[in-house]
């Protein structure tokens, strides 16, 4: 994973530039980019009054201020509490998206950017092989699921909507066991079950009816040689705050009417939200726990490879390039007292193994 996290080895002190890669999964519709722009800005305040700065590039920058404003005319206007609306954020994008962010140090000549690709799970299947290439050279990997769909009529829709056969087949499939990695399962659109105080339901959901991959990461007996490389976390988020999960939309006689997805698979037709108080606001929580388990990740890496002080392999070229770095140690202590913020057994998050690499 060194090799891949810092890919782009700096020729001068003045040019130091590395790279992170993250990339996303997730059903397309399942908010993955509503929780991106809400990280951004979230992340944005989080770093003010500390060393770091965080910026956009322009594309991005543009596409997210672009988002955000889909997110906040949700709220314009006056609206009651209960009052019913469809939408719960932005329309599925089909195609891959990409974003490009830069960490730095105010006072130093230091960046680290962070690539974040989003792959719809249609990509999983028609296009296997350019994901698998960019999981290979990630540090992260955030598996975006769906909520309601997890956790409504007992979790009928689950696998539908979520796509959990895809997501699993693929990683067991295509993930490496060169490089140390994150996997962190990341539940949106948790307003309602933080409300009525089963988020800890909404955790043993997802050990339950991720099991089958969580085991495979989790390599104890080292079949993969994943054992001891792979931390995996479970991250719920918030993602408007003040909407909450209301009902699928029901026939006369209260059955869900449901429609059948491409792949011939039955979903309800309509998702009912509402408002969860009278003058309701645009309140994401949590989108930045992720990066921020991401950031604790970085600096993890970094100690260790200080530690070992190795002359070759991937930890030597990590530190070989981090010495032309000035303030190295500086620019990481800023990113592990962020990485510190990340929330841990409490409120739905947990780490499931790989403690000592986070």
């Amino acid at each position: 994973m060194l090799k891949e996290l810092f890919s782009k080895l700096p020729r001068r002190a003045d040019d130091a530039r590395f790279e992170i890669k993250v990339c996303m999964l997730g059903a397309r519709g399942v908010g993955k980019t509503s929780v991106i722009t809400s990280m951004y800005n979230s992340q944005k305040e989080a770093v003010l009054g500390t060393g770091l700065f965080l910026k956009a590039d322009d594309d991005t920058s543009a596409m997210l201020n672009d988002k955000r404003q889909q997110l906040e005319k949700l709220f314009h206007g006056v609206h009651m509490e209960d009052e019913r609306l469809i939408s719960s954020g932005i329309s599925g994008d089909s195609q891959e998206t990409k974003f490009c962010f830069s960490y730095g140090m105010n006072s130093e000549k230091i960046n680290i950017d962070m690539i974040i690709r989003d792959y719809p799970g249609e990509y999983l299947k028609s296009d296997p092989d350019m994901v698998s290439d960019f999981v290979r050279e990630a540090s992260a990997v955030l598996i975006a699921i769906d909520t309601p769909f997890l956790m409504e009529e007992d979790g009928k829709y689950h696998l539908a909507k979520n796509r959990l056969d895809l997501v699993a087949d693929f990683l067991m499939n295509h993930l490496s066991s060169d490089e140390e990695k994150l996997i962190l399962f990341v539940p949106l659109k948790c307003e309602k079950y933080y409300k009525e105080n089963r988020i800890d339901e909404v955790l043993e959901k997802i050990k339950k009816e991720y099991g089958g991959l969580i085991s495979y990461l989790r390599d104890k007996e080292n079949l993969h040689g994943f054992k001891n490389k792979i931390c995996c976390a479970v991250t719920p988020i918030q993602t408007l705050g003040d909407v909450v999960f209301d009902s699928f939309e029901t026939d006369q006689n209260g059955n869900i009417v449901e429609i059948s997805t491409p792949e011939g698979m039955r979903v309800p037709a309509h998702v009912f939200y509402r408002y969860a108080r009278t003058n309701a606001a645009y309140r994401p929580e949590n989108c930045v726990q992720p990066l921020y388990y991401l950031l604790s990740f970085i600096s993890k890496q970094y100690e260790k490879a200080k530690q070992e002080q190795r002359q070759s392999g991937l930890l030597g070229r990590f530190m070989a390039a981090l010495r032309l770095v000035p303030n190295v140690d500086k620019f990481i202590m800023e990113i592990d007292h962020l990485g510190r913020r990340r929330l841990d057994g409490t409120k739905g998050y947990k780490i499931l193994f790989g403690r000592g690499r986070i």
